[in-house]
């Protein structure tokens, strides 16, 4: 069946041709091979030297050693509420272009191919160092009313999906309805976010690996100020998933 489908599907293509997203050739994919390769290499180089922590870019090329991961001096010295961050792509165009896309404009269905890459990333880890609960940063329920569906979530059920990962939307609540960060700050976005979340529910949390959801990382307040919640419920360790990292 799953064969039929398949070939019933490149047919339907090949009479109705899709084009790419990016470059706007024709495609049987959302995103062409030639584009996910150029992807690929864009961004591998500065997610290789990136702080395996927090993300952050690596100012020079420390701890070389195949043994010692790389952590950059802020890690070292004010260790974070999480121990370690994924992220499929850095923020800029044509990603940033797609994740606005879906973010602002609707467009539901780019959540599966913005999360792919992520979903590949914890199929491909030994199951036991995968996460085993994902936790998406929740909206404020003025926000979600406003927009009408929150990312994350949409992000994390299709990651929970395809590496079989049960994904807990009701654990994590936003109580504070936080002011818009584009334009802030390090400092003033963690004041902004800080008492923004709470628990309602601890219990099955404790001794797991929580793996917290969003689509973009930029300083990484909001995603900190989550770990620091979840922290509470006494889990073994919490890692951050994201689409994309601002460098």
């Amino acid at each position: 069946m799953d064969s039929l489908i398949k070939q019933l599907s490149k047919y339907i293509t090949h009479l109705i041709p899709c084009r790419c997203l990016i470059c706007e050739q024709n495609s049987a994919r959302l995103i062409c091979t030639a584009c996910q390769a150029a992807l690929h290499k864009k961004d591998s180089i500065a997610i290789k030297n990136s702080c395996v922590q927090c993300g952050e870019k690596l100012q020079t090329n420390l701890y070389h050693s195949s043994i010692r991961p790389k952590v950059c001096g802020r890690c070292i010295s004010q260790p974070p509420a999480f121990d370690q961050t994924f992220f499929a792509y850095v923020y800029q165009s044509p990603i940033a272009d797609l994740i606005l896309r879906f973010k602002y404009k609707e467009q539901l269905m780019l959540s599966q191919l913005l999360a792919e890459k992520i979903a590949l990333k914890l199929l491909s880890m030994p199951k036991s160092s995968r996460p085993t609960l994902l936790i998406p940063i929740p909206l404020h329920p003025q926000r979600l009313k406003e927009r009408g569906f929150n990312q994350a979530l949409e992000l994390a059920k299709h990651i929970g999906k395809r590496a079989n990962i049960p994904v807990y939307k009701r654990h994590l609540v936003r109580v504070k309805q936080t002011k818009t960060q584009k334009q802030s700050k390090r400092r003033a976005r963690a004041l902004n976010m800080k008492g923004a979340f709470t628990l309602v529910q601890t219990f099955d949390l404790e001794s797991q690996h929580i793996a917290i959801i969003d689509d973009v990382i930029t300083t990484g307040s909001t995603m900190s100020e989550a770990a620091k919640t979840l922290r509470k419920a006494q889990p073994e360790q919490i890692t951050l998933l994201a689409i994309a990292k601002r460098h």
